[in-house]
């Protein structure tokens, strides 16, 4: 190889490593959200890609704190440094087998990735490394042999029907052992090689953290996934000062994320169910070294104890009908809700909440309805749903079906629910369950 050759590979991989590259994990739907929040926190710098489950995003290595940037994303489960990513067409079982030998055998895709590992560690140390001529390119005679490493493989699709788990693991384990020179240790190992194969994908990194982010450290029980707790508060846009409202508020997992994000905001927590509101107390007691302001008050969210248009902003995770169980009719729980909801807040401000979606279709019916008969004909039409724009999914309701889930005062509900505005809908995944978070806006009276 001339010398011209090598100053020219030398100068690529320069190139090459200006960029680092990495990949996390986030429930389904919340992708978007994802995305806002990196291109928040790293702005020019980097170039977000994302799929169903998995966002790809590379940033430039000339980023400042890069590892307490990262590791401050309240949007995602877990982060890795990307060490594979390859899109295929559709491969034969011993199709997969090769390419997974071809790729996790390349030690310029290793080197790659143990730079920008490096790169992050040196970030949190402070630590210097120089880099020589040498380093670009992986000697043998430098592998780490104390490092230790285990694999944990997930197969999906076509590829979990054709490859055993735990046998491809092992092939796998002695395939990297042998290009790093790195030992296996199952128990306690200092990286774990996460691989998964789809139909089209192979992905390959490792967690730049041994605990998901999502679990967070100041928050002690934790009822609803954190990284949706997150969204939904984003989407409140509190301001400096505002007063929060979360009526049903279980263990207030929602409200110190917030008050967490958010410090110098007020926040209010109301359950009926004491049981809750203990852990509640519990959780805040905890939390409280991170300063969090937070009341809680023994309540029903149907009578809430506030006075008119005294909160900024609401926020809960409703009931959806499965492990909470309400007094009478669901729809007609969720009506009464919402009137003191309307009641409480003041206009201009906004109603978050988590729901199913079935129910977040009856509130989008509800709504609609109650422009219809207050408006004689003018229809809101107004919701943008990011899922579905549909409006043929809508649950069939009557005139007469709202007069009665709004019971004896149905006129006075109409007149409330009419000046409530559903903005947004997002169709969001929690574990095995599908959820909507709805987005209601309170209106200003002109008249």
């Amino acid at each position: 190889m001339t010398t011209s050759t090598n100053k020219g590979l030398m100068k690529a991989t320069a190139i090459v490593n200006s960029r680092m590259e990495f990949y996390c994990t986030a429930g389904r739907g919340t992708q978007s959200f994802v995305s806002m929040e990196l291109k928040e926190t790293f702005s020019e710098n980097v170039q977000v890609k994302s799929t169903d489950g998995k966002t790809y995003f590379t940033i430039q290595n000339t980023e400042n704190d890069l590892y307490n940037k990262l590791m401050s994303l309240k949007s995602v489960e877990r982060i890795f440094v990307q060490c594979v990513l390859e899109n295929f067409d559709k491969l034969d079982r011993r199709g997969l087998l090769t390419l997974l030998h071809k790729k996790l055998g390349d030690v310029v895709s290793w080197k790659k990735c143990m730079d920008t590992l490096y790169k992050v560690e040196q970030n949190l140390t402070g630590d210097e490394v120089k880099q020589t001529d040498s380093d670009t390119e992986y000697e043998p005679a430098r592998k780490r042999t104390k490092w230790t490493f285990r694999v944990n493989c997930r197969f999906s699709g076509f590829a979990k029907k054709q490859l055993d788990n735990k046998k491809t693991s092992k092939q796998m384990g002695v395939l990297i052992s042998k290009t790093l020179g790195w030992r296996t240790d199952l128990k306690n190992p200092r990286y774990e090689i996460n691989i998964h194969l789809s139909d089209d994908t192979l992905s390959v990194g490792i967690p730049l953290y041994n605990k998901p982010l999502s679990e967070r450290t100041y928050i002690k029980y934790c009822r609803l996934r954190t990284p949706i707790a997150w969204i939904m508060i984003k989407l409140l846009h509190i301001q400096y000062s505002d007063v929060i409202l979360d009526p049903m508020c279980g263990c207030a997992t929602i409200l110190i994320e917030a008050a967490h994000c958010f410090k110098r905001s007020s926040y209010i927590g109301i359950d009926k169910d004491m049981s809750q509101l203990k852990l509640a107390s519990e959780n805040i007691d905890f939390a409280s070294q991170h300063s969090v302001d937070i009341s809680l008050i023994h309540g029903d969210a149907r009578n809430i104890s506030l006075l008119d248009n005294s909160v900024n902003h609401i926020i809960t995770d409703a009931p959806f009908g499965q492990n909470h169980k309400v007094p009478g009719d669901l729809q007609s729980f969720y009506v009464d809700v919402l009137m003191e909801m309307y009641r409480v807040l003041q206009p201009g401000g906004r109603i978050v909440i988590l729901t199913s979606p079935k129910l977040c279709e009856f509130l989008k019916t509800i709504l609609k309805l109650s422009s219809e008969l207050c408006h004689e004909g003018d229809i809101n039409n107004s919701c943008r749903n990011d899922a579905d724009n549909s409006d043929s999914q809508l649950k069939s309701m009557s005139h007469n079906d709202l007069d009665h889930v709004c019971d004896n005062s149905s006129v006075a509900c109409h007149k409330q629910l009419t000046m409530l505005e559903m903005l947004y809908v997002y169709n969001v995944k929690l574990g095995e369950t599908d959820g909507c978070i709805c987005v209601i806006h309170k209106l200003y009276n002109h008249g």
